[in-house]
């Protein structure tokens, strides 16, 4: 009943891959039953009212609800995508057609017409619609008005040639069981794609549907029937009682899974020991407010925090993930170094997601720079998603469109109006950071995944599989080369800015990117770096500054710092 409220929520940011979840087709079945709760209290609320001012009531709540489907794809994708308030248009559209005529008197020709034209939509969007498209919004109006046009011109007493070929007992068998194949689908390719990884050969795909359809036939057959047939002649008691201890039985395994932690003993000692790799980021995070309290994590080697730093991390997620990499090299190198980073956010002055409707990220964004500007750091770090910020990530998800960034005088995307937006928001950061004295390294993106080593890799070494490669330098360079233009440009205006960049580090003799090793995956999801992936791909990039850096405030503690020695 709630399915959809709790995956509005939980396909987060960092949630994996909405095809490997097994139960998120529930979520469609929640917003159908939603509205069968309340409909029929509208009709019975509106019934005084007419039947004519019953539909235009209906028409206006349809409308209200399509216009809110628009306006949140813009400010909550996901939200939009699961909650009943913005898909209840779709479902008043059947609705609606109840307080239609039927076509009895319409000629054949435009029957016909009408008929192909709305089986033509729904093919076509089942065809061409693709995972990265804004969905529903706009979009959802193509195949919606396709099935209202099925319905209206095949719903007559006199036939088209669309309503006789759905009437044949094939599509009518299928019809029939359509709920059970619902109910097994998901489940069935999520499982699939568990076991082969995220991109389903044409082969699997068909065993997929075939195992689907076997399940689903023999649930209806041997579940659905019997219980439709026998229901009346049940005892309601023993109806509930059934429904209740199976509600029981089920509640006790899921509680088990969650109080281990997902039973880790089925897997053996190498796989467990894979998990801790991607996890323990969270003490680098600063607030907005222990920005305003001059408290963000520090490491504290060679001086108290109130002398000027060595190295400020700025940064978002993918500065996160780099983070205890710095921390150890801050150590070894006796670096004073700061961390200011937050996962969601741009660490840009000025600018906001799309989505963020309160605009926290532009107010965590101007604080962060604030205290860097304010500390002095001598080096600065700034590491983020860069291309997400343009161009929205890659990955076909839900909250795709989440991390297009927006600003003062463009505070909503159309086209490509986050270009500039980033690359404003990047020139004032770097100028403020300039401004102060701070050497700037801003660091490139590692290689964006299409499918996520985090599972593939533990999959591999699983089953016994080679360990996968990534995607290739082509891929990669053509992926980042808007960010990376910006970047190289800024660096070549300025002696105080250079440029940091791991991906000579991160690809194999075959140009391919190296993804993980038998000791685990090198990235915590499709795009961010695990801790193990920051030793591999990250260091080798690392290690020069840092070794620069040491020189410099050696040669400073002995008044020997010439300006040329360390020029690059």
């Amino acid at each position: 009943m709630l399915a959809n409220v709790y995956f509005s929520y939980s396909l987060d940011y960092f949630a994996g891959p909405a095809e490997t979840q097994p139960p998120l087709h529930m979520w469609s079945l929640a917003v159908e039953e939603q509205f069968y709760l309340f409909y029929p209290l509208l009709l019975v609320a509106f019934r005084p009212l007419g039947r004519r001012t019953t539909f235009v009531l209906l028409a206006l709540l349809a409308l209200a609800s399509f216009a809110l489907s628009v306006w949140g794809m813009t400010k909550s994708p996901t939200l939009t995508f699961f909650l009943l308030p913005t898909r209840m248009w779709e479902l008043l559209a059947g609705g609606l057609l109840a307080f239609t005529p039927l076509p009895q008197r319409w000629p054949s020709v435009v029957r016909e017409m009408l008929a192909w034209t709305g089986m033509v939509a729904i093919l076509g969007s089942g065809w061409f619609y693709h995972p990265s498209m804004v969905f529903p919004g706009t979009a959802a109006l193509v195949p919606v008005l396709g099935a209202v046009l099925v319905i209206l011109a095949c719903g007559s007493q006199r036939p088209t040639s669309l309503s006789q070929t759905l009437s044949h007992r094939s599509f009518v068998f299928v019809g029939l069981t359509s709920y059970s194949l619902y109910l097994w689908h998901w489940p069935i390719l999520a499982f699939m794609h568990y076991l082969v990884g995220a991109e389903l050969t044409w082969f699997q795909t068909l065993l997929a549907v075939a195992g689907s359809f076997a399940a689903g036939v023999l649930s209806w057959r041997f579940v659905e029937t019997p219980f439709r047939r026998n229901f009346t002649q049940t005892h309601v008691s023993k109806t509930a009682g059934t429904a209740l201890a199976a509600s029981l039985v089920m509640g006790c395994l899921a509680l088990v899974v969650v109080q281990t932690q997902g039973l880790p003993q089925r897997l053996p000692p190498q796989i467990r020991e894979m998990i801790p790799l991607v996890m323990g980021f969270e003490k680098y995070i600063a607030e907005t407010e222990q920005l305003k309290q001059n408290q963000p994590y520090l490491v504290e080697t060679a001086a108290p925090r109130n002398d000027r730093c060595d190295l400020i991390l700025l940064g978002d997620s993918h500065g996160m993930m780099v983070a205890p990499l710095l921390e150890q090299l801050s150590q070894q190198y006796q670096l004073n170094t700061e961390f200011v980073v937050k996962a969601g956010v741009a660490p840009l002055q000025g600018v906001w997601k799309a989505v963020d409707s309160g605009r926290e990220g532009l107010a965590w964004g101007n604080a962060a720079l604030d205290y860097v500007v304010s500390r002095k750091p001598k080096n600065v770090i700034l590491a983020g998603r860069w291309s997400a910020y343009i161009d929205g990530p890659p990955e076909a998800t839900l909250a795709r469109y989440q991390h297009i960034l927006v600003d003062e005088a463009n505070p909503t995307v159309q086209g490509k109006s986050a270009l500039p937006v980033f690359e404003a928001a990047m020139i004032r950061t770097v100028a403020a950071l300039e401004n102060a004295g701070c050497q700037v390294w801003i660091m490139k993106q590692p290689p964006e995944q299409k499918l996520n080593p985090h599972v593939e890799i533990p999959r591999a070494c699983f089953i016994g599989y080679p360990i996968p490669s990534g995607v290739s330098w082509a891929e990669h360079q053509q992926r980042q080369a808007t960010a990376n233009n910006i970047i190289d440009r800024l660096a070549a205006a300025s002696s105080q800015i250079q440029v940091l960049d791991p991906a000579g580090h991160c690809f194999d003799a075959a140009n391919r990117s190296i993804i993980g090793s038998p000791e685990g995956s090198f990235y915590r999801d499709g795009n961010h770096i695990s801790r193990l992936g920051a030793q591999n791909l990250i260091r080798p990039a690392m290690l020069p500054i840092f070794e620069q850096m040491q020189s410099i405030r050696l040669a400073e503690k002995q008044d020997l710092r010439p300006a040329a020695q360390f020029a690059r």
